[in-house]
């Protein structure tokens, strides 16, 4: 009886195997991971306003004056715009190599919903603007990613969620 059942599940195996192996070689979905920007033609000095947004409803809003940057509901008072033009400089280095998720149901998961996120970071510029999303960790200093409009999550280094302060003392 035993080894009737070695037999049995002998063949189940290589059933499994070959049909692993069939399913491998025609396969035609291939995943291709690009080195692109996230932003296309981004340039940090094109951004005349910033608004940061997290989860509670809390923003904060800068526009930049000649060469400073101000906030306009405080009275034009000047921030500190080594740290706003470092926040852009940091999302001109995102990069689409990392692509985490496709699937919009993946995007509860990683909190990047155009409803439920941890920091939303819209730029303005004269061209147009854009939306980019922040949501949870994906480890060390990378953060779930998404631009609004795209269902492609990817994990970007060097800006994490938590670095968007939406507290008007944190500039």
């Amino acid at each position: 009886m035993l080894k009737r059942t070695n037999i049995i599940l002998t063949v189940l195996l290589i059933a499994q195997i070959v049909i692993a192996s069939g399913l491998a070689l025609t396969s035609n979905s291939t995943t291709v991971v690009s080195d692109e920007p996230l932003l296309a033609d981004f340039s940090s000095e094109s951004v005349i306003e910033m608004i940061i947004q997290d989860d509670l409803d809390n923003q904060v809003r800068f526009v930049r004056s000649d060469d400073s940057w101000v906030l306009p509901s405080a009275d034009d008072f000047l921030v500190n715009s080594i740290q706003v033009e470092d926040v852009l400089t940091k999302v001109g280095t995102f990069k689409t190599n990392r692509l985490i998720a496709t699937n919009p149901t993946s995007h509860t998961r990683l909190e990047v919903q155009d409803e439920d996120f941890r920091r939303k970071l819209t730029l303005i510029s004269d061209e147009g603007s854009e939306e980019i999303l922040f949501g949870t960790d994906g480890g060390v200093n990378t953060t779930h990613t998404r631009r609004a409009g795209d269902n492609n999550v990817y994990l970007t280094t060097g800006l994490n969620s938590w670095e968007l302060q939406t507290q008007i003392s944190s500039w």
